[in-house]
């Protein structure tokens, strides 16, 4: 019937004057719940507003004195929840100053994997998945079993000699220009079952003659832990041709129910109209939801942030797959902190297609960490894929190429307001 709460602070009276009520912790038990439900729990924070859907197993413990207003959002069908209220013993006329800057809800984390390519000597993931039932593979993912049994026929392999911290100093492979033509079709496979059509626009090599691994287990993944994506704002692919100029994980988050996803592609026509294409062909449902909108690294990222005013201003997701290139770090970094929320996170998967540059494509991950307003970042998964088989490389480097790593970049506040956590 619409019923809410309006925005408040707890004073805790009802257990007397001198015990204030500080934290509270909801677990929420909703299970099939939707946005049209409503009942969200809007928190204030200093970087702005987030909502909180009030999902099936989510956990969510904030400070509810005056360091953060809360308001519950009208609902339109009831909702469950077990809430827990901790007070203070000693008499507080004014609340702690609120910490700052506020920093990400944080899921729940699982220890992670031997890292095969470490970002980093002092990087420190803490969780991880893989799709391999080995001994060298297979770990507990977060929140279920990764891109699981992706390809088989690789189980029981070790992993690649060439994924330890040695550069291999081999000239690169020339580059080739082609032009942007839409020439045939892939199909990617939902775990749902549902098979989605999607169009392509290259035959190079290294390039879009293919749906590339990096996309398809970025989608498998998404799919596996939609809770970050519904509801919520995404900027796919970041431009580039990232995930072979398809716009497959800007697919997949429309079809999760994103709140707003607006896929990015490099400023050309031919590649901006396929991501169209696919996300009309694909998503109909949800075009309303989808926008397109060219984006080269460097320039100013006022166009992509017009699309995200209705929701925040900026964007709580960004996924982008096989976009880590040696000379663009800064730029691509750059457009990174303008448009994501504070509270945000981006999505990262690729593949060392060129194995001989593999330490300069880590080192996105050292300069992430730096400047005013640095990202962290951990491991989400690594996982082997059918062997390419490349030429012009060696064995060993080829073994390097084979394997697809995804990253999760955040902002380094951890000590919080606001702790979500979902249950499995």
């Amino acid at each position: 019937n619409g019923a809410r709460y309006v925005k408040h602070n707890d004073t805790g009276n009802d257990h007397g004057p001198n015990r204030a009520r500080v934290l509270t912790t909801i677990l929420y038990l909703n299970p099939e719940w939707e946005p049209q439900h409503g009942g969200q729990l809007r928190l204030h924070l200093r970087s702005g507003a987030r909502d909180v859907a009030p999902v099936l197993n989510r956990l969510l413990l904030f400070w509810s004195d005056k360091r953060v207003p809360h308001e519950v959002m009208p609902a339109y069908r009831h909702r469950y929840a077990i809430s827990h209220w901790y007070y203070h013993t000693d008499k507080m006329k004014e609340a702690p100053p609120p910490p700052s800057p506020s920093p990400p809800p944080t899921p729940i984390l699982r220890e992670p994997p031997p890292n095969p390519d470490s970002a980093s000597s002092d990087a420190s993931p803490t969780h991880a998945s893989t799709s391999q039932a080995t001994s060298h593979e297979t770990r507990q993912p977060l929140g279920g079993a990764g891109a699981a049994a992706t390809h088989p026929s690789r189980s029981g392999e070790k992993a690649p000699r060439g994924a330890g911290d040695r550069t291999l100093q081999r000239e690169a492979p020339p580059k080739v220009q082609v032009e942007y033509t839409a020439v045939q079709t892939d199909e990617y496979r939902m775990l749902s079952g549902r098979t989605l059509q999607m169009t392509l626009v290259s035959q190079r090599k290294l390039h879009a003659n293919r749906l590339w691994p990096a996309a398809t287990l970025l989608g498998d993944w998404l799919q596996k832990h939609p809770q970050y994506i519904a509801g919520k704002s995404v900027a796919g692919a970041f431009g580039m041709c990232g995930d072979a100029d398809t716009g497959l994980p800007s697919v997949v988050a429309a079809l999760l129910k994103a709140s707003l996803v607006v896929a990015t592609d490099f400023p050309d026509e031919d590649m901006l109209a396929n991501v169209a294409h696919n996300l009309q062909s694909n998503v109909p449902e949800q075009s309303a939801q989808t926008r397109v909108e060219g984006y080269k690294w460097g320039d100013p990222v006022d166009n992509v942030l017009g699309h995200a005013l209705q929701h925040g201003g900026r964007f709580d997701v960004i996924l982008m797959a096989d976009t880590l290139y040696e000379l663009e770090h800064t730029r691509l970094l750059s457009a990174c902190r303008q448009c994501l929320s504070a509270d945000g996170m981006v999505l990262i998967t690729f593949q060392h297609h060129n194995p001989t540059m593999r330490s300069k494509v880590m080192e996105f991950f050292d300069e992430a960490k730096k400047g005013p307003e640095p990202f962290d970042h951990e491991q989400v998964f690594v996982t082997s894929v059918p062997p390419y088989n490349y030429t012009y490389y060696e064995a060993e480097e080829n073994e390097i190429v084979d394997w697809v790593h995804c990253y999760r970049l955040f902002s380094p506040s951890w000590r919080s307001s606001v702790l979500v956590a979902d249950i499995d």
